[in-house]
């Protein structure tokens, strides 16, 4: 019984029409429209793991390549204890990166139809990766599982 998983859902006994509207609790940072389509410059990137469901190693992770443009604004958030904290928002990306058959780092994708092909087409066509670094591109904005974050057009 140690081994067994959990259940990734389960059933609540609520029928759905009894709920009412009620406003979010959840602010945005930002007004992310304001930095929709303005360029920000390409400041680093760097290799990272995340969990994947498609990840061939034994740990659940796939390898990808994150983006990071440069700081385009900073928010101060103040929580309970009156304490303010500086966020940066800035534009990043994944891109996703090939791996064996054990999940181990292979390389770059070469289709040019590839999210990594569109972001070397937009920039102009590079043949080293670090050469996208101080390129710019247009920013765009993406929401994934309820939350906005800014990313790059290409």
């Amino acid at each position: 019984m140690e081994n067994e998983e959990k259940p990734k859902t389960s059933l609540v006994d609520v029928d759905p029409s009894s709920l009412p509207e009620v406003e979010s609790q959840r602010k945005d940072l930002t007004d992310y429209e304001k930095h929709r389509l303005n360029k920000a410059k390409i400041e680093s990137m760097e290799i990272i793991r995340i969990p994947s469901k498609y990840a061939k190693a034994e740990d659940g992770m796939v390898h990808v390549l994150r983006v990071i443009g440069e700081v385009v604004e900073v928010v101060e958030v103040e929580d309970n204890e009156k304490n303010i904290t500086k966020i940066e928002i800035r534009p990043t990306e994944l891109f996703n990166l090939i791996e064996d058959e054990n999940g181990d780092l292979e390389g770059y994708p070469k289709a040019e139809d590839s999210n990594w092909g569109k972001l070397k087409k937009a920039v102009g066509g590079i043949t080293n990766p670090k050469e996208i670094i101080g390129k710019e591109l247009p920013m765009k904005i993406v929401e994934s599982k309820g939350t906005k974050f800014l990313g790059f057009m290409y």
